[in-house]
């Protein structure tokens, strides 16, 4: 073992069989985010990495590599392979040890009286992420059964496979998780790498009021006052999103009890959804006399209405002609869709003015999270992509109509999140942005300009907690892949804590 001058950590180099002496090296960099110390073994030596210890850096190059914290074999695994095929084969297995022949997790379980999981893990490649021709991802496996990991001997689906040229991380307990984590039906929270957060005040706590509209015709208003931690956002939201973009997924949680967070919407791209329809503002009332608000169902590109809910594929174009000043969302911007629950509004549940056959409800209470994965790609004019948050009643009575509850400029109403919104004064259109409109606009948040880069060139993942404990709290962060958007059906509070001490 040799120990390197470097800042960055400890430097080991593996001695090479002969035989493997052609295969290019690919280098290991080990992390240990645990509160405890973790023993890194080999199946030939320990290396000892302290609670936060420095990265362990460790060269290698055989068809064989396997890293686990203790000797014992009921442990998580890292395993690698690279065989000189251009290739670098990854998994994480947490197969109990023992049985060859079992076809399931539960199966192995019940065989050996084993497990296979000891410690929270991640294997993060630092390049070439969904390179052409590899399956070339973050891997996660944060708790006992996570869906990525090897769960029996010919669960072959599981691996992945980088160019040779790719340097990888591992990672134990990423982001503190600890083996003590959440259940099987619990996904990861994923790396955080952008953040920005509204308490307090700044998140909407203390007595406010706006005006909202009762009727349309005339657009008559009622004076209405709210005192919430979490300001007007405590009430029916809905999310709102503008090309370029393409959205790949969306899963909503909420938290009525205070206990757990359950999933109660989600959309995968090409169509399939539960509880969450696709809705834009192509109805428009040209009468003059406020007989219904523009809320229609989209179409699959979200360009026109629909008179029954559509199959949305995930593409909102840029703007067809930016120099028709005012001529709307899809001709001067672009294609715009929100999103709503599949729960009909009644008098009992929608606040303010609704009407006709597109009235639904949004998402209520004090307790939710928007979990969005989407791709901004370069467009044309104006370029500016965005994703927010509006009070429901906003849309039903009209988003750009004069006549809704949120008013105009800083003086926000009944509430406007702008989450993740490519601004004019952003030359560039290369950073997104987030402010926070609500009540008479007289609590601005500072530095929400420019907050973070523009995905581009690949997805990422936004996620918006909104919280109404203790004083409130509203949390944008911008995380990686690791959240598995298929399998995530409930959070624990502890992985929302996280991502609101983040």
């Amino acid at each position: 073992m040799t120990l390197g001058a470097t800042t960055w950590g400890i430097t080991l180099a593996l001695a090479l069989a002969a035989s493997t002496s052609a295969v290019r090296a690919t280098r290991f960099y080990f992390h240990n985010q645990c509160p405890f110390q973790i023993d890194l073994w080999d199946n030939s030596q320990f290396i000892y990495i302290p609670a936060n210890g420095p990265v362990v850096v460790q060269d290698a190059a055989r068809p064989g590599l396997m890293w686990r914290h203790g000797y014992n074999p009921q442990a998580t695994l890292a395993e690698f392979s690279i065989v000189g095929d251009g290739k670098v084969w990854y998994d994480i297995s947490i197969i109990p040890p023992g049985p060859d022949w079992c076809f399931s997790y539960e199966d192995c379980r019940a065989y050996t009286g084993r497990k296979g999981f000891n410690v929270p893990m991640a294997i993060l490649p630092r390049s070439n992420v969904d390179a052409p021709g590899f399956y070339c991802r973050p891997l996660y496996c944060l708790y006992d059964g996570c869906p990525d990991a090897y769960h029996f001997p010919a669960d072959n689906s599981k691996v992945r496979s980088c160019p040779e040229t790719t340097e990888f991380s591992v990672v134990f307990c990423p982001n503190g998780t600890t083996p003590s984590g959440p259940t099987a039906t619990l996904g990861s929270t994923g790396y955080t790498r952008a953040v920005y957060s509204y308490r307090g005040r700044h998140a909407g706590n203390g007595l406010g009021s706006y005006d909202m509209v009762t009727s349309l015709a005339g657009c008559r208003r009622q004076r209405v006052t709210r005192n919430s931690p979490v300001g007007p956002l405590s009430e029916d939201v809905s999310m709102v999103f503008r090309g370029p973009m393409e959205i790949f997924n969306i899963a909503v949680f909420d938290n009525p009890l205070g206990l757990i967070w359950r999933r109660v919407s989600w959309y995968k791209r090409g169509g399939d959804a539960s509880n969450l329809l696709f809705m834009n503002n192509m109805n428009i009332d040209y009468s003059g006399r406020g007989l219904h608000g523009p809320q229609i169902f989209a179409s699959s590109d979200g360009r026109t209405g629909a008179t029954s809910p559509q199959r949305f594929l995930g593409s909102l174009a840029e703007a067809s002609d930016p120099s028709r000043v005012g001529a709307g969302p899809g001709i001067t911007t672009g294609v715009e869709v929100n999103i709503v629950t599949a729960q009909r509004c009644t008098g009992a549940t929608c606040r303010g003015y609704w009407g006709g056959s597109y009235a639904f409800r949004g998402w209520g209470s004090g307790k939710k999270i928007f979990v969005v994965r989407l791709q901004m790609p370069r467009g044309s004019r104006p370029d500016q992509p965005a994703m927010w948050m509006l009070n429901s009643q906003v849309l039903q009575s009209g988003q750009y109509s004069g006549c809704n509850c949120r008013g105009m400029g800083a003086a926000g109403g009944c509430g406007e999140l702008d989450i993740a919104e490519v601004i004019e004064t952003n030359a560039a259109r290369d950073r997104i942005s987030t402010h926070y409109y609500f009540y008479d606009g007289s609590t601005v948040s500072p530095a929400g300009d420019n907050f973070a880069s523009r995905p581009t060139d690949k997805p990422t993942t936004y996620v918006t907690v909104i919280d109404d404990s203790g004083d409130g709290v509203i949390k944008i962060l911008e995380i990686d892949d690791g959240f598995d958007f298929d399998s995530t059906t409930l959070l624990s509070r502890a992985q929302v804590q996280q991502w609101i001490n983040a």
